[in-house]
């Protein structure tokens, strides 16, 4: 139940980091702290779901 939640909270968190990264635009993508936490969310999701996908 707690990993649930975690991964839905995760989902909202990367969504918005994501369209904070878009909105600043290419000119300093990889220098935007949005972009380093939305690849950041995205390395620690991808562990989460395996280990979730484990539990099940």
């Amino acid at each position: 139940m707690f990993i649930d939640l975690l991964l839905i909270f995760l989902m909202i968190l990367i969504t918005y980091t994501g369209w904070k990264m878009i909105a600043i635009g290419k000119q300093e993508s990889f220098t935007n702290v949005f972009t380093k936490v939305t690849i950041a969310l995205g390395i620690v999701m991808v562990f989460l779901l395996k280990y979730w996908i484990a539990l099940l």
